[in-house]
């Protein structure tokens, strides 16, 4: 897999949920661009396909391979308890500041993509030099 499948795969997969949100308020007036919620799906989707990368991707003995499933599991937790705020939000009396929990989770987000980032660059750099290896 190369940067740019990574980018294709992981990337605008996982924000699918937030790209829809974006076209469906290009046509409906009233609709938020950006949703809470939304950047949450993207972060949990980044998250567990990281583990899953990490998983069949890297040698078992790799030392890194336990910190980075730990933080990206770390990463799940979080954006799922985020996501559970944003549902507090949805609530008639509710005692969340919504915009909180949107600026929170787009810098979460952006450290998540950071943190993808250099997992799949080091699996990347990891299965081609077992290839050349081979040859």
């Amino acid at each position: 897999m190369s940067l740019c499948k990574w980018f294709i795969y992981m990337i605008l997969l996982a924000l699918s949920p937030v790209l829809c949100r974006l076209m469906i308020a290009a046509f409906v007036p009233g609709i938020r661009v950006v949703s809470a919620s939304d950047l949450m799906t993207f972060g949990l989707i980044l998250a567990i396909t990281n583990i899953s990368g990490l998983e069949t991707g890297t040698p078992a003995d790799d030392p890194r391979k336990s910190l980075h499933t730990g933080i990206s599991l770390l990463l799940v937790v979080l954006f799922a308890a985020m996501f559970t705020v944003t549902c507090f939000a949805e609530l008639p009396a509710h005692p969340v500041q919504e915009n909180y929990v949107l600026y929170g989770g787009i810098i979460i987000s952006a450290a998540s993509v950071g943190f993808s980032y250099m997992i799949w660059n080091r699996i990347i750099a990891s299965q081609t030099a077992r290839a050349r290896g081979r040859q």
